[in-house]
């Protein structure tokens, strides 16, 4: 799935000519959907941490089914509503719980959330990676960070044998609460690279290390998570819809227990409980189809086997189970669910009429798909 993308760093404005980028590269690919286009950004060497969280968000649909332009003023009238439960949006992880603070972060990095057509992240605490498609070009990011009062005293410009990206400071992970801001809520200087011009792609890591990974997989010397890995099924299990948002985790939920009732109870539930054997990853998927939104949820396995039996096993679980958060009956959850496999992956399907927030919140609170 690689293609061979043309990647310059814009460097400090003393260094380098006002033209710091010779080619653009390509945010919507000519085949295939620009989900895995994105997940082919996302080094494949990420995934040996532990615990690896996937995220997507296309806030260009999202600001569609809001019924929002490009106008960034309409855009944060809206943003309100992206946590109602039948427009829910994920946010994205470039500026996190900071992204309404959108002029400080243009003062910080060029751009803000409403200059962000769509992210892939991988998120393994306390690293990450960011790929953002951004609507500016890339001399708008250099002329921020390289002017930015809080952060460009400590830039540092990196000329790598993999290629040019920037860190801060010392230590990019070290934190100074003093200087937190949108792009560095914990304040850490950490590191950044921009593929393309007009417009650009901001790839934002917290280690060189993750940069330069980041760097050869976009140029494809690398491996991505799109070509290898537990998720990279979830690409073909999508083929060329259009994705919404995703959310996916390489850690396996473990049932909960009762929070209330005697022991008896408890025991009893313990043991009558609906458990699934293990698996390699679990991702929540929304895709738009004819007009017409539609949650998945896709379970990769480590042998076909597996698959096999937790699809009997989800079957079970989607009849008769509970939601340990809410206590609800997963057929209320998910009343019109179905259930496919392929190999080592099954896929439950939700319909249009189950919103993705439902979902996204049993995996983030570890209801999903317990063992």
């Amino acid at each position: 799935m690689k293609r061979v993308l043309s990647l310059a760093a814009a460097l400090p404005a003393v260094l380098v000519a006002p033209t710091l980028v010779s080619a653009s590269a390509p945010t919507v690919p000519s085949a295939g959907s620009v989900f895995a286009a994105k997940l082919d950004q996302l080094p494949a060497s990420f995934l040996a941490n532990d615990s690896v969280m996937l995220t997507y968000v296309d806030m260009s649909l999202a600001w569609e089914r809001l019924g929002v332009g490009t106008d960034p003023a309409e855009r944060l009238d809206a943003l309100g509503r992206t946590g109602d439960i039948e427009t829910f949006t994920q946010p994205g992880e470039m500026f996190g719980a900071w992204a309404a603070q959108v002029d400080d972060a243009r003062a910080e990095v060029g751009f803000s959330m409403f200059e962000i057509d769509r992210e892939a992240a991988l998120v393994a605490p306390p690293y990450r990676v960011i790929v953002a498609d951004t609507t500016v070009p890339a001399t708008a990011i250099a002329d921020a960070v390289t002017t930015d009062p809080l952060w460009s005293a400590d830039l540092n410009a990196v000329e790598s044998e993999t290629g040019p990206y920037w860190t801060w400071g010392d230590d990019p992970m070290a934190q100074d609460i003093s200087r937190r801001s949108p792009m560095r809520q914990l304040g850490q200087g950490g590191a950044l690279a921009v593929v393309g011009d007009a417009p650009a792609t901001a790839v934002r890591t917290l280690t060189a290390e993750d940069a330069e990974a980041t760097i050869r997989a976009i140029g494809g010397t690398d491996p991505s998570v799109a070509d290898e890995g537990p998720f990279a099924p979830v690409v073909e299990v999508v083929g060329d819809a259009d994705v919404v948002q995703a959310l996916g985790s390489t850690a396996m939920a473990t049932y909960m227990p009762p929070l209330s009732g005697d022991a008896d109870d408890v025991a009893e539930a313990v043991e009558s409980a609906t458990r699934f054997l293990p698996y390699a990853s679990s991702t929540v998927v929304e895709t738009l189809v004819d007009g017409e939104y539609h949650t998945s949820i896709v379970v990769v396995h480590f042998d076909a086997a597996s698959a096999t039996a937790n699809a009997d096993i989800a079957a079970t679980w989607l009849a008769e189970g509970t939601d340990a958060m809410t206590q609800r009956p997963i057929a209320d959850v998910f009343p019109d669910a179905t259930i496919t496999t392929d190999g080592t992956v099954l896929v439950v399907e939700l319909g249009s009429a189950t919103p993705y927030a439902h979902a996204v919140r049993m995996l983030t609170a570890g209801a999903l798909f317990p063992v």
